[in-house]
Formats: C-alpha cells, structure tokens, sequence
C-alpha cells in the first residue's frame, strides 16, 4: 500500500484536533461552511450523515474523492461518494475502492461497470483487491465474459494464456468461440496447458490444438487430447495413422 504522503498527513492530524471532537450535528454545520483546510480534512470523516455535506460542498472535486475513497468506510458514504460516474470512474478512486472494506456490492459494480474483461482478470486473481472485491470481481468477470463477443473471449483468452479459464470451469464456450480457438495456431505451452485442463473443451479446440507444431514437441499433450472425453474421432483416427 502507497504511504501516505505529507499533507494527507497533516489534513488527517487536522481533522483529529480541530474537527472530530464536535458533535455530529455541529461537524455537520462545519462541513457545510468549511473551507478548503477543513474540507481536505473532513474526507478523513467517520460519520456517514457527515460525509454526505462534505460530498456535497461546492468545491469537492476529484482530488476529495480520492483522499475519502481511502480513509471513510461506511456503506452509506462509499455509495452516496460513486452516485457521481466522474469519481467512479477515475482510476484512483477505484483502487482505493477496491481495497476499501466498506466498500459495497453497489460501490463495486458501478466501479466495474467501465472495466474490461483484462482488468476485471487482474481483480479476480486478487492483484490490487481485497478479498471481497476479488469475489465479486470473478462474479463480474463471468457475466461479463458471457455477454461478450465471440472474437473478444477468444482474444482474452489467448492474451492470458488461458489461465483466465479457471473461472469458467462450470460455463460452455460457444460455438462462434470454438471455432475462433480452432483456428488458431498453437504454440505457447502455458496456453495449451490451460485449455486442456478446462473441463468443457469443444472437440474444434481440440482439434486445432492436435495439428499445431507444439504438439510435435511435448508428446503429453497429444495424450491428453487422446483421452480427452470431447477428443473428436478422426483426431483419433490420424493419432494411429502416425
């Protein structure tokens, strides 16, 4: 995790001394009026009631929602803060997000809802997310691999060397997809290795992957595809006349 720097620093010791030893009713009025000393301070805020006036204030902008992105962590704060697309949206406010223990399914989804299938991956295998986020993050990933086009699941699955497949063990690959993947030329190991470990691959992938050169040089993955149950018949028919 980044260290925080110095005027995050001083606008967290700011907020402790001057501001957090009022009431919530009175820090509610401050945040109303604050100026930018306090309204810096204030994004370091506990109280959601409070939180929703500093979001509020005429001149909270992008450089707030990242510093309250990090440092508030009620459900009701995190929600109210990613109603706007701007901060849901921005880079920064979503990595803080994304490692936010308050942050909710709604906070997420709208932080996913821009993401494609790469940086969803990244998320699902638990770089830059907490736990929760990485779960929802898979959730997400399989709608949203489902509802993509057949060119776009080949490509994503070919760019990671298939180990985006072991989120999908329990999905079928379509028919516009196996097709894709039967034409492509093998020759990355890793990837071969991946595609033949997914449980439902359709006997055109299998196909594609016995007749490329790779399979000359690493003879178990002609036997894996020999015993794969989806192992298409003339596959086997051309294996004995070798």
């Amino acid at each position: 995790m980044t260290a925080p720097n110095q005027p995050d620093i001083r606008s967290a010791q700011f907020y402790v001394k001057y501001i957090q030893t009022f009431d919530v009713p009175f820090r509610i009025l401050i945040a109303k009026s604050a100026d930018l000393v306090q309204l810096r301070a204030l994004c370091h805020e506990v109280n959601a009631q409070v939180i929703r006036h500093v979001i509020d204030h005429q001149h909270f902008g992008l450089d707030h929602a990242r510093l309250l992105a990090q440092h508030h962590h009620t459900q009701f704060g995190l929600e109210y803060l990613t109603r706007k697309p701007a901060f849901a949206n921005d880079n920064a406010v979503r990595a803080a997000l994304f490692k936010n223990n308050g942050s909710s399914k709604l906070v997420l989804d709208r932080c996913f809802r821009t993401l494609n299938l790469f940086r969803l991956n990244n998320l699902a295998v638990g770089r830059e997310a907490n736990e929760k986020t990485m779960m929802y993050a898979r959730d997400t990933l399989r709608t949203k691999f489902d509802q993509s086009t057949p060119d776009q699941k080949t490509q994503f699955i070919i760019r990671t060397e298939g180990r985006c497949l072991r989120f999908f063990y329990q999905m079928q690959l379509d028919a516009e997809t196996a097709d894709l993947l039967g034409k492509h030329m093998y020759s990355s190991f890793i990837l071969v290795r991946n595609l033949l470990s997914f449980p439902g691959l359709p006997p055109e992938v299998l196909r594609g992957i016995f007749r490329s050169p790779i399979i000359s040089k690493h003879q178990g993955f002609r036997q894996r595809i020999l015993s794969h149950t989806n192992c298409p018949a003339d596959v086997r028919i051309k294996a004995k006349q070798k």
